[in-house]
This record gives C-alpha cells, structure tokens and sequence, in this order.
C-alpha cells in the first residue's frame, strides 16, 4: 500500500467515526458528567443563599436548556443518524474558558482551581468533537486538514482500524489487486481453482479445480512448477 493511499483510508475512517453514533454518544457522555458536576456544585444550600443571582441563573436558563440534551442510550443505534438536528448537541453553547457561555450567570462560582480545571477540560473535549461531528456532516475537511490532531484532538487508532471500514472502500482506494499465489510444485494438490500455467511448455496455461493434482509435463526444463496466471478470464473460441 502506497503511503497515499493509506492516507486516503485513514481519512475515511475518521469521516466514519466522526460520524457514528458512538462518537456522537461520546459527546452526550461528557456533557452529562459536565452537567452532573455543576449540579452537585450547585446544590449546597449555603452556596444557593450566597450567590442566589447566581443561582437563579442556574436554574434556568442553564439548567434548564442543558437538562434538555439527549441523555447516554437514548438515542436507538438503529434509528440514529448523523445530521444537524441529531449529529451534535447543537443546543449547547460551549465557551473554552467559562463553561458554558451564558451571560451573566457565573457557574463556576466557589469552584476550586482543580475542578475548574477539570470541567474546562471537559468542554475542551466537547467543543473537539463536537466541531469533529458538524465539519464530517456538512463534508467540509479541507484537504488533509482531518488528519491534524491540532484540529480535530487526539485520536486513539485501533491496531485493526482497515478492517472497520466497508470492503468497498477499501477496494476502491487500493485498486485492482493482483491475486498472486504461490508457485505450485508438480504432484502438490492446486491450492485455488483457477487458471494456472508452467514455464515449463508453452500454451500451458489450463483449468484446475482446487485440490486437483498438479501434473508434471517433463521436458528439457527440469522440474514443473505451476505459477497462478494474471489472466483468469476463459480462453476465447
């Protein structure tokens, strides 16, 4: 496999996986554990009494707009299908920095530096694959740009990741493929049915159903070794 054509794989297996209800579940995982976080935050009364702005807000519109996102296994797998309604959770407003981007209501509110920490790291993945999602569904990766960790995160490739993607594309971006075998000695069993011919005499070229014994042919070549012929079309009348 050329070093291009692999590239072309990979891109189709991360458009594959971008796009797959797994992936989206991935998403919807994280949200609930961001939203879950804040929830348990906010529910230390003397919290709600010190900042009840604060808490208020919460309460709607955030809790209120977040509690309304698909929760894990909800969505049927047979039923689910990438696109802009379903492909991403479209009705969250990330921010990189403050959570969720809702003025005016700070969530993070007595929040220690580590847990900060943690819940931005959170939306930082959520904004990843989220971005990773709508760009797969609108098709809008330029060039090589979906093979860039930069952009789309880290990727954790499967030591098998050729054979998750369909024969066909697999067959199209390797092309017409050599079905070589190897050289079959005179008296071995013929491992293929097939078209197989010898150097050994000229228009040897003939039919042999696998398990078929191989037949020496003599001559001044020396031994008959049987080579898998390019050609499995049937001879022409």
């Amino acid at each position: 496999m050329t070093p291009e054509t692999e590239k072309q794989l990979r891109k189709a297996w991360l458009k594959q996986k971008f796009g797959s209800w797994d992936y989206h579940e991935e998403l919807l995982r994280l949200h609930d554990e961001y939203l879950t976080s804040l929830k348990r935050h906010w529910s230390d009364p003397e919290l709600q009494k010190r900042h009840p702005g604060d808490y208020q807000g919460m309460i709607s519109p955030v809790f209120f707009n977040l509690d309304r996102i698909s929760k894990p296994g909800t969505i049927p797998r047979n039923s689910w299908k990438a696109g802009k309604e379903t492909g991403w959770a479209n009705t969250i407003s990330y921010n990189f920095n403050r959570g969720m981007d809702y003025a005016g209501v700070n969530e993070y509110q007595e929040l220690s530096g580590a847990e900060r920490q943690r819940l931005n790291e959170l939306v930082g993945q959520m904004l990843r694959i989220q971005e990773n999602i709508r760009i797969t569904v609108e098709d809008g990766w330029d060039d090589d740009d979906i093979l860039d960790t930069d952009l789309t995160g880290p990727i954790d490739w499967p030591s098998n990741w050729m054979n998750e993607l369909p024969a066909e594309v697999v067959a199209a971006a390797l092309g017409p493929v050599s079905k070589s075998r190897p050289n079959v000695g005179a008296g071995e069993p013929c491992p293929a049915a097939g078209w197989w011919f010898t150097p050994a005499k000229a228009d040897s070229r003939r039919y042999f159903r696998q398990g078929e014994v191989m037949p020496a042919l003599g001559g001044d070549y020396g031994d008959t070794y049987w080579q898998w012929s390019p050609d499995q079309s049937a001879p022409r009348l």
